[in-house]
């Protein structure tokens, strides 16, 4: 099963639940979370984004607990979700919108777990063609290069600035 090419709106928790019992390992294009809270889960929220928007997109599941492997990829373990009171999915559009520049809204959507007050959150961001995009505070670049969730800090200022954007 892959959600990576079906309608973020038509994602059902069976859906997430054969994709998650596949085993796919955390890689360039894909990432679990187990919780999402404010303050450093929000700004890696944020890093996360930028990073797939400057690279090849990618998907984050949030609400999907993991097991870091010997090389470092988390294999999801199961799906306790996150409290849907919270509003994830409006929080972390915020987050996107408030941090990174130029601005990116990512596809959000709560997928609710049967007989659960919890949601899966799916955060799908394209591949932007407005690259690149960066932190407002910080000025830093992220991109997602390698399946060992390494990305890459540029500061901006190394960036060459042409009409259209940056090199």
């Amino acid at each position: 099963m892959s959600l990576f090419g079906k309608p973020i709106t038509e994602i059902s928790f069976e859906d997430i639940e054969n994709f998650c019992a596949e085993k796919h390992p955390e890689n360039v294009r894909l990432d679990y979370k187990e919780a999402f809270s404010s303050g450093s889960d929000s700004a890696q929220m944020a890093k996360l984004a930028c990073a797939f928007a400057n690279a090849y997109g990618g998907l984050v599941l949030l609400g999907v607990k993991e097991e870091k492997q010997k090389d470092g990829r988390g294999i999801p373990t199961a799906i306790p979700g996150v409290a849907e009171d919270l509003k994830p999915g409006e929080r972390i559009k915020q987050i996107c919108l408030d941090n990174i520049t130029p601005p990116l809204i990512p596809e959000v959507e709560s997928v609710p777990i049967p007989d659960s007050a919890s949601v899966v959150v799916v955060v799908r961001v394209g591949e932007s063609d407005q690259t690149p995009h960066f932190m407002r505070e910080t000025g830093r670049v992220y991109v997602r290069l390698t399946i060992f969730r390494i990305w890459r800090k540029m500061a901006r200022k190394h960036l060459r600035p042409t009409s259209s954007g940056f090199d």
